[in-house]
């Protein structure tokens, strides 16, 4: 294990433990040595944003994904707080890179969110199939992932955004604009669907 490696197990441990103060000395400490350790950088965003810091947690992961644009888990957290600083736009930008780096229902959670924050319900509900098609699965996707990082089953960087707070808020509010979904198409008639290219 390179000195780097270790460098970055040391902060997920004190990251895991809640010691976030420390974790993000250890962020810094290790940047000073290495400002191309794209880990360190999206570390100290995730750090930040548990710390309800979003405009600093923006600033580290942009650093991150500018290195390592390669990563879904380092678009998801900066889609999270470009939403807090309430920039709906961008954070969709993000939530889409995630989306097509990973095809998960966490992603599809947040770009779903995303779209709600603009008001794009139409989209949300219909216009965007991808979205459309998964919309009632979001929120048991999200819980099994959640119950399978629990029984620690999940991959050690996911743990470590679960650890910080981060998972339980995002399943909560997609758990919310769901059923919010769902009491809109009660009062609506579903529109047709859209004909695919095979369909044709």
């Amino acid at each position: 294990m390179t000195n780097d490696q270790q460098a970055i197990a040391r902060i997920t441990e004190l990251a895991m433990r809640g010691q976030l103060d420390a974790a993000e000395l250890a962020c810094r400490e290790l940047l000073a040595q290495a400002p191309q350790e794209h880990r360190a950088w999206a570390w100290l965003g995730m750090l930040a944003l548990a710390k309800s810091q979003p405009a600093q947690a923006e600033q580290a992961l942009r650093q991150a994904v500018g290195l390592y644009p390669h990563d879904a888990r380092y678009w998801h957290p900066l889609s999270a707080a470009l939403r807090m600083l309430g920039k709906p736009a961008e954070a969709e930008t993000a939530a889409r890179s995630a989306l097509d780096l990973s095809d998960t229902g966490e992603h599809w959670a947040s770009l779903a969110n995303c779209l709600f924050d603009q008001r794009r319900q139409r989209e949300t509900m219909s216009g965007d199939e991808r979205v459309g098609s998964r919309a009632q699965a979001l929120v048991e996707v999200a819980q099994r992932t959640a119950g399978e990082r629990e029984h620690g089953r999940g991959r050690a960087f996911g743990q470590g955004i679960d650890g910080l707070g981060c998972g339980r808020r995002s399943r909560e509010h997609a758990r919310r604009q769901e059923q919010e979904c769902r009491e809109r198409r009660t009062r609506a008639p579903s529109p047709p669907p859209s004909r695919t290219a095979h369909q044709e």
